[in-house]
């Protein structure tokens, strides 16, 4: 195993970190798994196995999944078919009959408002 540097973008914060990977490559994969494909910020860098100042990747990865734990993405409602002609016929039919409905009651109620105010203003005066 090799050690490398790695500066990885979480939560809109740079962090710098070591990685133990096979390759570049590898280290690069363990990254983009972990955090997402573009949270890695420039290529890993190979380090000495002494030098090591930052945190170490599975203590990143720690700290993060306490803050703030993957959340669950929600399922795409599959797209119902198309009506038949003659089924989409008698689905506009009955909601030409539902407003027609709407505006026979609301047409009644209006006539009924209009007789209610004709007939206050006839025992006011």
């Amino acid at each position: 195993m090799n050690r490398y540097l790695v500066t990885v973008k979480i939560q809109g914060q740079n962090v710098r970190t070591i990685i133990d990977a096979e390759s570049a490559v590898h280290a690069r994969l363990l990254v983009d798994y972990r955090f997402g494909m573009g949270s890695l910020i420039g290529q890993p860098q190979a380090m000495a196995e002494d030098g090591n100042n930052y945190p170490r990747f599975d203590d990143v990865v720690a700290a993060y999944e306490n803050i703030e734990p993957i959340k669950p993405i929600k399922p795409i409602k599959p797209i119902k078919p198309a009506a038949s002609p003659e089924q989409a016929r008698i689905n506009t039919l009955k909601q030409n009959k539902a407003r027609a409905d709407a505006a026979l009651k609301s047409e009644r109620t209006r006539q009924k408002t209009v007789r209610a105010q004709q007939t206050l203003f006839k025992t006011l005066r």
